[in-house]
């Protein structure tokens, strides 16, 4: 990919963690309710390379109101396989976002010397 989109750039430049601290202080729910809105946007789907999960519940609990529950699940279906390529079809968001990932292996030389000065 040439160019990484503004919302995902912005959402893989702060830190995640499993369960978002509670914010303190003044700005405290403006902070929790935009996290909120950055893990439930369409346009930076946070699941797609998650692998190893198949669903990630989002629960939004606020005083005097029903909880907001968003489940984000991923199908992933193999279009092809041949000699290291694999070409898949990832359902996203209840199938209302299709893609389509390319992987391949890599070997180590073509990549490791590149970011050695990076580390």
């Amino acid at each position: 990919m040439d160019k990484i989109p503004e919302p995902v750039r912005q959402f893989s430049s702060r830190d995640r963690h499993d369960r978002p601290a509670a914010p303190q202080g003044r700005g405290a729910l403006a902070s929790a309710t935009r996290q909120f809105r950055e893990i439930t946007d369409d346009r930076a789907p946070f699941e797609l390379f998650l692998d190893r999960l198949a669903t990630v519940v989002v629960t939004r609990v606020e005083a005097g109101a029903a909880p907001t529950r968003v489940d984000f699940g991923r199908r992933v279906t193999t279009l092809y396989k041949s000699c290291g390529l694999r070409i898949e079809e990832v359902a996203l968001r209840h199938r209302r976002l299709k893609l389509v990932l390319v992987r391949s292996m890599v070997a180590e030389e073509h990549v490791l010397p590149h970011h050695r000065g990076q580390r």
